[in-house]
Order: C-alpha cells, then structure tokens, then sequence
C-alpha cells in the first residue's frame, strides 16, 4: 500500500528536494510543511475556533450558498488556512475570488476528510479484522501508515491484532493531545510574535506530518493528505513550486 502522491499539492512545499531529483512520493512519507503564502501572514495556521469563523464568514457572503469550486479556489482556502489568514484578508488580496466556490473548495474537502476519519475510527471501535477490510481503503487517505500496519499485523500475526490496534488507539491519542496542546498556545497569542512564528512551525513542520495524526479539521491537513483525498497524482520535480 504504497500510492504515492507529488511534494507539491496545494501551494505549500514540504521540503526541498535533491537538485534534479525527480519520481513521487509514498503518503507514508513523514515530510515537513513548508509554509508559502503568496501575501503577507502572520505565520501560524488557523486555530479550531478561527477556522469556524473562516467558514461562517464565507457561507454569510455567499448568502449560504456553495458553488463547484475550482482546484485554485482549494488552494487558496488551504493556504489561507495555513497561515491564519481571514476571509476579509483573503479577499483584499485576491478580490477575484467567489465566496460561494470557496465554501463549495471547504466544503469539498471536509466532506473527504470526515468520510476518511469515520472510516478509521470504524476500524478502531469495530476491533476486527472485517472492520479493517470494510473501512481500510478510506482510512488510509488520511492515516496510511497506521492501516497498513494494521493490514501487515492481520495477514502476519493475527492473534495480536487487537493489541497492535490499542497501541495505535494511544499513539492517535497522544498525537491529537500534542497538536491541541500547541494550538491553545496559540490562540493565546497576537501577531506579530516570534514565540507564534516558532510554536507554528513545531505544528506545521512536525506534529501535523506525523504519521499517528488522524486531522480532525481542513486546516490541520498536510498537502499530502490533501492530494490522496482528492485523487490527485502529483510529480515532483526539481524545484518547488505551487499547486
């Protein structure tokens, strides 16, 4: 279970790569987010409370009403999400930008993201075999390594599946704890500020990459997981770029 998805899937880079190196990368990667935000940011991403009012503001312009979004309109919502940028902030910047698409791009992506989460966690609460043959496929967009250690343990060693499985259930505890842990940091601070810009990294650059987090919201989401949830193939090339 090794598809492989590019680097470069929504206007963020995770890392850069060998110079002329070229190929794809496996969703078990654990790679960094780099931010890049063509606008001025403040340099942390949204928190959970920030994100409800990004969507509640952009269904209140668009009157409540969501259009088929584009890949851009995704990628804006995404890096706009990234770097903790508002609606109000978006707009200014990129005043071409339709509210009623970008609810539809938010909308898109949680709608994948939430249908992979229950998935995964039908696997945690079933605790059988069946379950994870059921849910496996849309479990693994969001958490891949976990699945297919689970996959290795039922075809290896299936009398100790059930243990395997709790020793994830506490890994995907402890990796929700650390990244609220770090957001209630953050939601306590005002930009500008370097203690921000530094506890943002840490989310970005290491907590949120990790393969035992299973996001529980758009803005937490890595391009990688972002690009298995919407089918997407990406090549990487030599240099960054955008998405």
């Amino acid at each position: 279970m090794h598809n492989s998805v590019a680097l470069l899937a929504d206007g963020a880079a995770t890392g850069p790569p060998a110079a002329g190196a070229t190929g794809t990368v496996p969703l078990d990667a654990t790679l960094p987010v780099t931010m890049w935000v063509p606008w001025e940011a403040r340099e942390w991403p949204a928190t959970t409370a920030e994100e409800t009012a990004f969507v509640d503001e952009l269904s209140a312009l668009a009157g409540g009403r969501s259009a088929e979004p584009r890949r851009s309109d995704i990628t804006a919502v995404l890096n706009a999400l990234r770097s903790g940028t508002t609606v109000s902030q978006l707009l200014d910047v990129a005043p071409g930008l339709r509210a009623d698409r970008l609810c539809g791009a938010h909308a898109t992506v949680e709608a994948r993201r939430r249908r992979s989460e229950n998935a995964f966690r039908s696997i945690l609460c079933g605790r059988t075999i069946e379950d994870l043959e059921r849910h496996g496929d849309a479990a693994a967009l969001l958490v891949p390594v976990l699945v297919e250690r689970l996959l290795r343990t039922a075809d290896n060693d299936p009398r100790n599946y059930r243990r395997v499985l709790g020793t994830i259930t506490r890994q995907v505890v402890d990796a929700h704890h650390d990244v609220a842990h770090v957001e209630t940091q953050l939601s306590r601070l005002q930009p500008p500020s370097e203690w921000g810009i530094a506890l943002g990294r840490q989310l970005t650059q290491r907590l949120m990459s990790r393969a035992e987090f299973l996001p529980r919201r758009v803005g937490v989401l890595t391009p990688i997981r972002v690009a298995a949830l919407l089918g997407e193939r990406l090549e990487l090339s030599g240099a960054r770029g955008t998405g």
